[in-house]
């Protein structure tokens, strides 16, 4: 039986809101995010046949957030600088986005929502570079996986940054220069 409070969207943007302020899925599952809906965690199996239908959900929801904030204009440097901003101000979204393993497959009604980003951005790639057809997205993906890895690293605290403004900056610059060189090659 359905509760008259809970729907999908509820339960959803209070597992965004958990995930967000927990910075860390270890600490989420369906009993937190009941505790804190007021109901029962098997209420939550109303509305989701599993856990990881839960999860892969919620990421495609954070993957829309993060579309929506670094998708501002149609620049490269815009849309880069968003990116890492993103990381770092949303970083448990981040996380759920990018690190997270879900044990099951992605349902093929989301992978528009996860692919969307690297889609829009090799748009702007291509506008920028004034580039008709070829290797773009392979390109975007190498920058973004360049930018990732410094990301990654820089999250779970295997590099000291003193100045994480000029960290950014260096990051944006290096991707940046990925793009355009691999444009020349």
């Amino acid at each position: 039986m359905k509760s008259k409070h809970l729907n999908e969207k509820v339960i959803v943007d209070k597992a965004l809101e958990i995930i967000e302020r927990t910075e860390e899925l270890g600490m989420f599952n369906m009993r937190k995010l009941a505790r804190e809906l007021g109901c029962a965690h098997t209420n939550i199996y109303n509305y989701f046949d599993s856990f990881d239908q839960l999860l892969w959900t919620v990421a495609a929801n954070a993957m829309k957030i993060m579309s929506d904030r670094i998708f501002v204009d149609e620049t490269l440097k815009g849309f880069m600088k968003r990116y890492l901003d993103f990381a770092f101000e949303h970083s448990g979204l981040y996380r759920l986005i990018w690190f997270y393993k879900i044990e099951s497959h992605m349902p093929d009604q989301l992978k528009a929502a996860f692919l969307y980003p690297s889609i829009k951005s090799v748009e702007i790639y291509k506008k920028e570079m004034g580039l008709s057809t070829g290797e773009e997205f392979e390109a975007i993906q190498v920058a973004l996986a360049y930018a990732h890895g410094e990301i990654a690293m820089a999250l779970n605290k295997r590099m000291a940054i003193s100045d994480l403004e000029t960290w950014k900056k260096r990051v944006l610059k290096n991707a940046l220069t990925i793009l355009r060189r691999i444009e020349d090659l």
